[in-house]
């Protein structure tokens, strides 16, 4: 199957260094090998969700990492470009509907504060969670 329908959660991101944005995402381990919370998921409350179906896109204005995303996510441009809020934002951090069961559709996921929120350095904003179409 060529396309394949998804859900995918998009944040906005500014931060003056990578690795600040890298941090923020990391997740680290106790001494008896449990992951802990990372930055990002205590501030928006969020239990575990598998990376493998995350991607954090930076280096880039955010309409430009969006119309690259657009690439494999058709349409996420046509859905993402006009609801952009000012601001300098220089990432996205994306989380795709195969995460977990709480990511398959846009009112399954978790409440989660929509105003912007510093972390460590980087800000982070929901933009929301929109229906794409993947190219495989």
């Amino acid at each position: 199957m060529p396309y394949q329908p998804v859900v995918v959660t998009v944040w906005l991101l500014t931060a003056s260094d990578e690795s600040s944005l890298y941090n923020v995402f990391e997740i680290k381990y106790d001494e008896d090998g449990e992951a802990l919370p990372s930055t990002f998921q205590k501030a928006y409350g969020l239990g575990w969700y598998d990376t493998d179906f995350a991607e954090l896109h930076s280096g880039q204005p955010a309409p430009a990492l969006l119309t690259e995303a657009a690439n494999y996510c058709r349409t996420l441009d046509e859905q993402t470009l006009s609801r952009l809020p000012e601001g300098d934002w220089n990432g996205l951090y994306l989380i795709f509907g195969a995460a977990g069961e709480e990511w398959t559709h846009p009112d399954a996921r978790p409440p989660m504060p929509h105003k912007a929120v510093n972390l460590d350095g980087v800000t982070c904003k929901l933009l929301g969670s929109f229906h794409v179409v993947l190219r495989s």
